[in-house]
């Protein structure tokens, strides 16, 4: 091949390698960035469904307290 044409595909192999060096550490941080807000929405989506069960039971209890209370009131 021609020399100037190695030098340029050289050149650009070069920078290449240069811009996916600067942006490697860059891309790690966001990937660690990026794993630690799924484990925080995985936190998060466990504390809603305990929170949905703990309504639930008293929303149950509620009930309960009502039925006993229709039950007291007639006697």
């Amino acid at each position: 091949t021609n020399p100037e044409e190695r030098k340029q595909i050289e050149d650009e192999q070069e920078a290449w390698r240069t811009i996916t060096a600067m942006f490697e550490d860059k891309d790690k941080e966001l990937k660690k960035a990026m794993k630690a807000l799924d484990e925080k929405d995985k936190a998060l989506d466990e504390k809603d469904k305990a929170l949905d069960e703990k309504d639930k039971a008293l929303d149950e209890m509620i009930k309960q307290i009502e039925e006993l209370k229709r039950k007291l009131g007639k006697k």
